[in-house]
């Protein structure tokens, strides 16, 4: 049995364990700002997808990079993917959400829900 399958999260934001271990390609809908935890935040949402990603300046960076462009009014409409990855975090390795660093390709990533 899978806890996350038991322990699934209600948030409106999406979750390294939403990506049930896949990479996703997402087509960016929209970047809005968004004030989490008393600090603003860039939140994009995908087109078909109910979940948001926070994104972190690692993040925020890597989508840049890849569309080449800062300024977020850009990157809508442009496709992205999303995949699990490892971080260290205060001294531990745990489990976070990347921008993949090179544009899709279908043929590399499966659909998943979220």
């Amino acid at each position: 049995m899978n806890i996350n399958n038991i322990y699934q999260s209600n948030s409106n934001y999406l979750k390294v364990a939403d990506l049930k271990g896949r990479r996703v390609d997402v087509t960016i809908a929209s970047a809005e700002v968004e004030l989490i935890q008393d600090v603003e935040k860039i939140v994009l949402g995908f087109e078909g997808r109910e979940k948001k990603l926070i994104l972190n300046i690692t993040n925020a960076r890597m989508i840049a990079e890849l569309l080449n462009a800062t300024d977020t009014e850009v990157w809508i409409g442009k496709e992205i993917t999303l995949r699990p990855d490892k971080t260290n975090y205060q001294g531990d390795l745990v489990d976070c959400l990347r921008v993949d660093s090179v544009l899709p390709n279908q043929d590399q990533s499966g659909d998943v829900p979220f």
